[in-house]
């Protein structure tokens, strides 16, 4: 992340960095680099799929069902279901598959797949 040169930075909300620093490890310093990237790479401060899927599918993926899962990792993190990530779910993602307990790994994992959000993966998830 982060290369559009002309973009203006702004620094992250107090109320956002408070809210991360109490539900993350992550500490002030590595947040407001996070945020600096974010910014960059998203339109208004939140990034619809199609700037998510060009980014995350430029970076992480390969093969030949990149979109899809790109799409999938998209709806994971668009917690609100708006259509858009913001800051806090894109660094409460992060921290979840970064940092986060087993537990939360696998649960957030079993997230990404049950996109049905019943509670059960069928075998066409």
């Amino acid at each position: 992340m982060g290369n559009r040169a002309a973009r203006n930075i702004s620094t992250i909300d107090m109320e956002d960095l408070k809210f991360l620093k109490e539900k993350t490890k992550f500490d002030e310093e590595t947040l407001e680099t996070f945020h600096t990237c974010f910014i960059q790479d998203s339109e208004d401060g939140k990034m619809s799929e199609e700037e998510f899927s060009k980014k995350f599918q430029g970076t992480f993926c390969a093969g030949r069902n990149k979109e899809e899962f790109s799409g999938l990792i998209f709806q994971a993190l668009d917690t609100d279901g708006n259509g858009y990530i913001d800051f806090r779910e894109f660094v409460l993602g992060l921290s979840i598959t970064s940092a986060g307990s087993r537990e939360d790994r696998l649960r957030w994992s079993f997230g990404l797949y049950d996109t049905s959000k019943d509670g059960v993966l069928e075998f066409h998830e």
